[in-house]
C-alpha cells in the first residue's frame, strides 16, 4: 500500500485534550495516553516477541542514564525481530508511541522523588493474567520484568556498569533495580509485597540520583 493510499491515522491526542486527567507532571503523559501506549505495544510488539511493556519502562529507565546512546543500538532490542514486518502505518504507530513513552520516562527520572513521591514510581501493570495468577504473583512478575529491562539497557555500555560498581554510593543507587529481579533479599529473606514497593520507591530514587551524578560529569 503506498503511502497516498493509506488510511490517515488518527493521531495521539494532545495532552490538555485528554478527558480522563491531566498528566502527572510538566511533560509527562496522562493515565489514558500510558494506557494507550501499553496496549498499542502489546497488541503489535509484545505479541510478536517482543518486548513486554513494564520491561520497556525498565530499558527506558536505565537508557537515561546512558545519554547519547545510539537508536539503532537499541531499538531492535526493544522492538523485537517481527517489527519490519509490520504494515507502515503500524510501524509508525508504534514508533510514535515509543518516542511519547520514552520522553516521559526521561521526565519522570529528572523529577526529585521527594517533592513527587507518587508521579516517580515506574508504569507497573498489576493485573493479574488470569485466574491462575494472583494480585502478588502480578506484582512479582511485574517487578522482575522491569528488572530485567534495566539490566538490558545497562549491558549496552559495561563501561558505565563498571563506573558505577567502582564507588559505594553509586552501587547502592542501583542495587533496588537489582533487586526488584529476585525472589529473595540479600539476606535469604522473601521478599515480601510491602518490601517489593518500597524498593520500587528506592529504584525511582536510584535513577534520579544516578541520572543526577551523570549529568552533571557531562557538564
Amino acid at each position: 500500500m503506498s503511502a497516498s493510499s493509506r488510511p490517515p491515522r488518527q493521531p495521539i491526542p494532545p495532552l490538555i485534550q485528554d478527558d480522563l486527567g491531566e498528566a502527572p507532571f510538566r511533560g509527562g503523559l496522562s493515565r489514558r495516553e500510558i494506557d494507550a501506549t501499553r496496549q498499542v505495544w502489546r497488541t503489535h510488539i509484545s505479541a510478536a516477541n517482543g518486548f513486554e511493556f513494564d520491561r520497556l519502562d525498565g530499558f527506558l529507565t536505565a537508557l537515561s542514564l546512558l545519554p547519547g546512546m545510539r537508536a539503532e543500538h537499541w531499538l531492535p532490542l526493544v522492538l523485537g525481530p517481527e517489527f519490519l514486518e509490520l504494515e507502515a502505518g503500524v510501524r509508525d504507530e508504534v514508533l510514535e508511541h515509543l518516542q511519547r513513552f520514552q520522553a516521559h520516562v526521561v521526565r519522570r527520572v529528572g523529577l526529585d522523588p521527594d517533592a513527587h513521591r507518587e508521579e516517580v514510581l515506574p508504569e507497573f501493570d498489576f493485573l493479574p493474567r488470569g485466574d491462575d495468577e494472583s494480585e502478588e504473583q502480578a506484582e512479582s512478575r511485574t517487578a522482575k520484568a522491569w528488572s530485567a529491562g534495566t539490566a538490558l539497557a545497562l549491558a549496552l555500555d559495561p563501561q558505565r556498569v563498571e563506573d558505577i560498581a567502582a564507588e559505594e554510593r553509586r552501587r547502592n543507587w542501583l542495587s533496588p533495580f537489582i533487586l526488584l529481579g529476585r525472589e529473595r533479599l540479600d539476606d535469604g529473606r522473601p521478599i515480601s509485597a510491602r518490601e517489593r514497593r518500597r524498593l520500587m520507591v528506592a529504584a525511582a530514587k536510584g535513577a534520579h540520583q544516578l541520572c543526577k551524578h551523570y549529568a552533571r560529569r557531562v557538564h
